[in-house]
Order: C-alpha cells, then sequence, then structure tokens
C-alpha cells in the first residue's frame, strides 16, 4: 500500500474520529477528566483545522513524503495522550473517541512506519513534526489566558467599540451630548411673548414691555394735549 494511499485513509480515519468525538462529547469530557479549559467554538476551530492539515499532508505525499508520516504520528499521540492514558489515570471512564484511536489510528500509524522505507533523519523528524501538530493548539489555549494575551485582546476589543467624534456641524456636542440652541434671527427676539406681570397683565421690568408702555404713555399724553374740533372753531 502506498503512502499516499495511507494519507488519505488516514484522514478518513480522522474524520470518523471527529464524529465519534461529537456525538458522544469528547469536548465535556476532556474539560472535567483532563481539567482543559477549551470552548466549543475553539475546539470546532481545532477539529476542522487539523482534518484540513491532513487533507494537504495527503496531497503533498509524493512530493513530500515526511508529510504524511507526520500526520501519522500525529494520529498516534493523538490517541494515546489524548483518550488511552487520560481514560487510564481516570480509572477506566470511558474517553470518547477512544473506539476510532484504537481501531483506525494504531494500525495506520504501523502501516505507515513499517512500510516507507524511509531514512532515520525523516522518521524522525516526522514525530517532531506530528507533535509539533498537536501540541501548538495546546499551547495556544494555555497561553491565551496570561495577562499579556489578555490585555491585547481587551485593547482589540475596547478599539472596536469607540465611536468616532461627531462633525463639527452636528448638533450634539461632544462631550455631553445636550443640543445647541438654534440660532435666532434678529427679528425673533420683538416676536418672543412677554411674561405676564402679577399685577397688570405685563412685566413692566422687561426692557421691551417697558418700552411700549412709555410709547402708550406718550400717545396718550399727546392725544390728551390735542386740541378738540370744537375749541379750533371758537
Amino acid at each position: 500500500m502506498s503512502l499516499t494511499v495511507l494519507a488519505w485513509l488516514a484522514v478518513g480515519a480522522y474524520a470518523l474520529h471527529i464524529l465519534e468525538e461529537h456525538i458522544l462529547g469528547w469536548h465535556g469530557w476532556a474539560r472535567k477528566t483532563m481539567n482543559l479549559s477549551m470552548e466549543w467554538d475553539s475546539y470546532a476551530t481545532i477539529e476542522v483545522v487539523l482534518l484540513i492539515l491532513g487533507a494537504i499532508a495527503a496531497m503533498l505525499a509524493p512530493a513530500m513524503p515526511v508529510l504524511p508520516l507526520a500526520y501519522a504520528a500525529f494520529l498516534v499521540i493523538n490517541v494515546t495522550f489524548f483518550h488511552l492514558l487520560p481514560m487510564i489515570i481516570s480509572g477506566g471512564k470511558f474517553s470518547p473517541g477512544i473506539i476510532t484511536g484504537i481501531l483506525l489510528f494504531y494500525p495506520i500509524g504501523y502501516y505507515a512506519y513499517s512500510g516507507s522505507g524511509m531514512p532515520q533523519n525523516v522518521v524522525v523528524w516526522s514525530v517532531v513534526i506530528g507533535a509539533a501538530i498537536i501540541l501548538w493548539p495546546v499551547l495556544l489555549l494555555k497561553i491565551r489566558h496570561h495577562s499579556y494575551f489578555r490585555q491585547s485582546a481587551a485593547e482589540a476589543g475596547s478599539g472596536s467599540q469607540t465611536s468616532p467624534p461627531p462633525p463639527a456641524g452636528s448638533r450634539f456636542r461632544q462631550g455631553g451630548g445636550a443640543k445647541r440652541a438654534p440660532p435666532q434671527s434678529p427679528n425673533s427676539r420683538t416676536s418672543a411673548p412677554l411674561p405676564a406681570s402679577r399685577a397688570g397683565g405685563f412685566d413692566l421690568a422687561h426692557p421691551l414691555a417697558r418700552r411700549g408702555a412709555e410709547s402708550d404713555k406718550e400717545a396718550r399724553t399727546w392725544k390728551s394735549s390735542r386740541p378738540s374740533p370744537a375749541s379750533r372753531r371758537r
């Protein structure tokens, strides 16, 4: 069996492994048994990325045989350290994914390394790359709780929520958000209603009311001083 065929079989085996994990609930089991802090979105993203990496390794198998060997090493490391050993340490508590891991991952890893005929340095590099594939997401899950990375995430979130300042001609002020009073025309002041006084109907303290009262007084004085028509005939 060629290495390319084994590489595609490894991709199919990992797809069945994901199916078993999702249906039987490996995510919840890992959070309780392995104390692995991982949200569902991160878990689903990691599974998809690892499946894509397997497909890339299978496509590049004729040119770079170290990649399908590395993916086979990843499968063996996965079932050993994330299913079998935690299951033994927890007292035999069932680990979702252990069925496909034992029935598919171990045979694929055995046939990939036994029939590859690769030099020793290629075999060593494949194991290193396979371990790096599975340790990289684990490392990211660990360092995201560090204060340095949390601070960077908080700054990115606060920067996205900052609203731009209002334009210069906006009706709202930048600080308080209160509306500005609309500009008044020169004639709008004379048309404003005068405040009523308690005694005579107008507030004589108001400058416009006082001016109107003086005009009425002058008009009455002029009318009283004007001679009547009867006095003119005399």
